[in-house]
């Protein structure tokens, strides 16, 4: 026990010192060889600028863009076990909205939550610049357009786009910029009607495309569908009703155009091979005179149908009355053309004439021959005999047939 405390009464007293400085000499030995196994070194690092509570100007309607260099070079001390482990991951560099000055710069920030006592980040104050401007919002009709030609005899029709509009937000430069959204359908070639789920594009003023990826609402198609129609030349038909006096007649009708184009669905028009005219104003009762009426194309058009040319749907209808007068013509019977006739039978006439009265112009009946009326006879389905039949005949358009003509014939066997 006596040798214990003799030895620590001699560690504190006896040469205390040369005892502190051996201790000091250790401790200084120790730090220069840790310094040498594991010095400090400074290195460069760079890294993007995240910008923080953007809230701030989305709650006013506004935005922001960079118009500066959006990444940030940063020079970092550390000791070299740690300098070893560092990267950019373990830096956050961020620009808090909330610091904007003036509308244009915001200080940035440089922190590391990994090694924040083993590091010292040197960095001069740094600033993310930006600009600073309005959110609008704005509503715009899309466009439908075609491009290319139809098949042969084919026309574009009503042309029809759902949505028909989108409403797009984002910065006011770029909604401005919108002039207008286009949907266009290839329709070479079309003879039927198209459906298509087409892309937009967004164009400026000039035509030129426009990238709107960072607009909001933005559609990207719409679809479209195009009806094709059909052209067809048909001629007009003047119906009249009603009749005139017995000593009058319809010499001529003539109007402005004698046929018309039309536009309609090729279904629809397929059967269709006149426009007939029947206004009210063509009745010929009490008529003694020549008369014009006014009449609209449009008005007659098969349903679903239109003029080629809509503003030539107005014409006028003349109608020329004359005093009519009545011929005569001995014709031989021999000249009548026979049809029905059963095989194996022949037919004789019983009287070689027959007589019948033309009406017409007093003047242009002097010009009718009798080459030009063309009687026949139909003895379908009659019996071996002699039989009574009518004539029925056929004469230039401005001549008419008065009276009903029959005549006796007999059916024999050859």
């Amino acid at each position: 026990m006596k040798g214990i405390k003799s030895f620590l009464k001699n560690l504190f007293t006896v040469n205390v010192g040369i005892k502190l400085f051996s201790l000091a000499a250790a401790v200084v030995l120790w730090f220069a060889v840790v310094n040498s196994e594991d010095p400090n070194q400074t290195r460069t690092f760079t890294s993007n600028v995240v910008v923080t509570n953007e809230y701030i100007l989305s709650a006013d309607n506004k935005y922001y863009d960079i118009t500066g260099d959006s990444s940030v070079t940063f020079r970092v001390t550390a000791a070299r076990s740690v300098m070893d482990k560092l990267s950019e991951a373990d830096f956050q560099v961020t620009a808090n909205m909330e610091n904007l000055v003036d509308d244009k710069r915001i200080p940035i920030e440089i922190t590391s939550d990994n090694y924040t006592g083993s590091i010292d980040i040197v960095s001069k104050t740094q600033y993310l610049y930006v600009s600073i401007g309005d959110i609008k919002s704005v509503q715009l009709q899309i466009t439908p357009e075609t491009s290319g030609t139809p098949g042969d005899g084919c026309l574009i029709g009503d042309i029809t786009v759902d949505p028909r509009d989108v409403t797009l937000t984002g910065p006011d430069y770029l909604v401005d910029s919108i002039a207008k959204i286009i949907a266009e359908v290839d329709m070479t070639g079309a003879t039927a009607d198209v459906t298509s789920n087409t892309l937009l594009q967004y164009v400026d003023a000039s035509g030129n495309a426009l990238d709107v990826i960072d607009l909001e609402g933005r559609l990207t198609s719409a679809a479209v569908n195009v009806e094709v129609l059909t052209e067809k030349e048909l001629p007009l038909n003047f119906i009249t009703t009603g009749t005139l006096g017995d000593e009058l007649f319809v010499k001529d009708i003539s109007s402005d155009v004698g046929t018309v184009k039309v536009v309609g669905k090729a279904n629809v028009l397929k059967d269709v091979h006149s426009l007939n005219i029947n206004s009210e104003d063509m009745d010929l009762t009490d008529r003694t005179k020549s008369f014009s009426v006014d009449v609209d194309l449009a008005d007659y058009l098969p349903a679903g149908c239109s003029l080629a040319d809509e503003e030539s749907s107005k014409i006028t209808v003349e109608f020329e009355i004359a005093a009519s007068a009545d011929r005569s013509f001995h014709l031989k019977a021999e000249n009548l053309k026979v049809t029905g006739l059963a095989s194996g039978y022949r037919v004789n006439f019983t009287k070689p004439y027959y007589d019948v009265v033309i009406s017409g112009d007093a003047e242009e009946l002097d010009e009718l021959t009798e080459s030009n009326i063309i009687g026949t006879i139909d003895l379908d389905d009659l019996k071996e005999g002699t039989q009574e039949v009518e004539i029925s005949f056929e004469v230039p358009d401005k001549y008419k047939v008065k009276n009903a003509v029959k005549i006796s014939v007999g059916i024999v066997k050859e």
